[in-house]
């Protein structure tokens, strides 16, 4: 079995900056200040943590960090749900679609979800492309803050949805655009496989120990024959079906 683990944003798709409006609403309702994220690198980094840091940014003296973050992160799902369906600047990446088709319909594979978002953040996301129903089962930011620490939760995850044990290993494939998604993978003794859609090169994620990398998913065949899983099912999959089902 082969189990694939995609990041949101950057390899699948981008918000078109409806999770930046999202977050700076979230934290001004709260604490009266504006454009709290300017200047911020959000590229791998975990909701939770974004929002800690913005705390210690702004010197905001808070007796419990943790209670006030699950007070943001209860906003910002909420703004989330209603930023997405207006951001006209929202894209799906090239091939995606397809290559989420010709998975989910490849005997010996799933596919997952690895994502710094917090659960209701990658509803929100997804499912405006109407992409949320096919994965099954995930880890978020909502999960644990540190992303090295989402694999063990994915596959626990996975083995249940699965009902068969899934340990880490190189058939647990962990796919992202950063190199906090290499890191993650191999921290957890899995394959990387990088894609060079936004924040690094397919040539610098290779650098960063990548085993696999991709400029992006436009040649879905390709990128199927690449994974090892492209067979007479996955090609019928993509001929019977060139564009994804709504």
């Amino acid at each position: 079995m082969k189990i694939f683990l995609f990041d949101i944003d950057g390899t699948i798709m981008l918000s078109g900056g409806a999770g930046l409006r999202a977050m700076e609403r979230a934290f001004e309702e709260r604490y009266r200040i504006p454009n709290s994220f300017a200047e911020f690198h959000f590229q791998g980094k975990v909701d939770p943590a974004i929002f800690r840091e913005a705390l210690v940014k702004h010197n905001l003296p808070v007796a419990d960090p943790d209670q006030e973050i699950r007070a943001l992160i209860t906003k910002y799902e909420q703004y989330i749900a209603e930023e997405m369906p207006r951001s006209t600047k929202a894209i799906l990446y090239p091939g995606v679609k397809e290559l989420i088709l010709a998975l989910t319909g490849c005997p010996g594979v799933s596919i997952g979800l690895l994502t710094g978002n917090v659960i209701g953040g990658a509803r929100a996301k997804l499912s405006h492309f109407d992409l949320w129903r096919y994965f099954p089962y995930g880890a978020f930011g909502s999960d644990e803050e540190i992303r090295s620490r989402l694999v063990p939760i994915a596959l626990e995850r996975a083995s249940r949805h699965l009902g068969t044990v899934v340990r880490p290993g190189r058939d647990v494939y962990i796919i992202g655009d950063t190199d906090r998604d290499i890191a993650t993978a191999k921290d957890n003794g899995c394959t990387a496989v990088g894609v060079g859609t936004l924040n690094f090169s397919a040539a610098r994620l290779a650098e960063l120990g990548a085993d696999i990398v991709f400029e992006n998913f436009a040649d879905t065949k390709r990128v199927l024959q690449t994974l090892g899983v492209a067979d007479e099912r996955t090609d019928r999959a993509l001929s019977e079906n060139p564009r994804f089902p709504a």
